[in-house]
């Protein structure tokens, strides 16, 4: 014999409709988005790998969680650089040699360090490689704060892929006709690619004098002929502690925390830090860009928004 118990079987329909309708108003919780931070150079040689170790140095010092990511895949530096040699690298992820966890170096400084190391497509990886290269990505930065990227010198298209899907673009030029001339060339680049995140520069081994005035010049060739505007992020000054640093395969900021150079990484992190939101612009938004731009308009399903 059955028994039934309309209240109770009232009360536990009233109870299953508020649950649908509280579902249906509560939003759904987002996973944490880090801001992401391109670092790069219009030719090699001007610093870019330094700048990137010591920003990412100094943003961790000031309480940020931090993953550095070098990109540059068969000359990474950042590893040389720290004096490290991690077991497993980037290129071992994409080729499948070892887990995305597995590839990822915890630095004493407590920064979360991703070195490119080597694999068979060079800097021109295959879809089902990019594929691999994104979830390795996505699954180490919902850990993190912010993201450093320090990518290689020049024009090619994965170069150019890493810079379009980061939140901030920044350009390392040194105040040399040439380095002018190339971070000019890398400028106009994107630009024919329509990037339209924020671009700043920074001028390595000068004066504040001499590097406002680089600046100036390049900044205005920039507007007259490209028709964009870039933001000034200030200049390390040419420094000998930097040098000793890079042969004790120390950060300088570390080894000689005073030094003018480590001021210089500190104004930068000062400017860079006023600009980050406490999340990226957009859920999802770099390893979505990035995909559009390596894998072209047909996006990684989970990875689009």
């Amino acid at each position: 014999m059955t028994i039934r118990c309309e209240g109770t079987l009232d009360q536990a329909m009233r109870l299953r409709q508020r649950v649908a309708a509280a579902a249906r108003v509560t939003p759904a919780v987002q996973p944490h988005v880090p801001n992401t931070i391109a670092v790069s150079g219009g030719k090699g040689g001007v610093g870019k790998s330094n700048i990137s170790l010591n920003l990412a140095h100094c943003l961790a010092g000031r309480g940020h969680r931090v993953m550095l990511v070098d990109t540059d895949f068969g000359l990474s530096n950042l590893d040389v650089l720290l004096g490290v040699s991690p077991r497993f690298d980037l290129g071992d992820v994409i080729e499948g040699r070892c887990d995305p966890a597995d590839a990822l170096m915890t630095l004493p400084s407590g920064i979360s360090l991703l070195v490119g190391g080597d694999f068979a497509d060079g800097d021109s990886p295959t879809p089902d490689r990019v594929r691999t290269l994104l979830g390795a990505l996505s699954a180490q930065m919902a850990e993190v704060d912010c993201v450093i990227i320090d990518t290689r010198a020049g024009l090619s298209d994965t170069v150019m892929a890493f810079l379009l899907a980061a939140d901030t673009m920044i350009m390392v030029s040194t105040a040399e006709p040439t380095s002018i001339l190339d971070t000019y060339r890398t400028v106009k680049r994107l630009c024919s690619l329509r990037a339209d995140g924020s671009l700043g520069i920074v001028m390595n081994r000068c004066e504040p004098r001499e590097a406002r005035r680089a600046y100036r010049s390049l900044a205005g060739m920039m507007r007259r002929f490209l028709g964009r505007d870039t933001v000034f992020l200030g200049s390390i000054p040419d420094d000998a502690r930097v040098v000793a640093a890079v042969r004790r395969q120390v950060p300088f900021l570390e080894l000689y925390p005073s030094c003018r150079a480590s001021l210089g990484i500190g104004k930068l992190a000062a400017e860079i830090c006023g600009d980050l939101p406490d999340e990226g612009p957009e859920p999802g938004g770099f390893l979505g860009r990035l995909a559009r731009h390596l894998l072209g308009a047909k996006a990684i399903a989970g990875h689009d928004n």
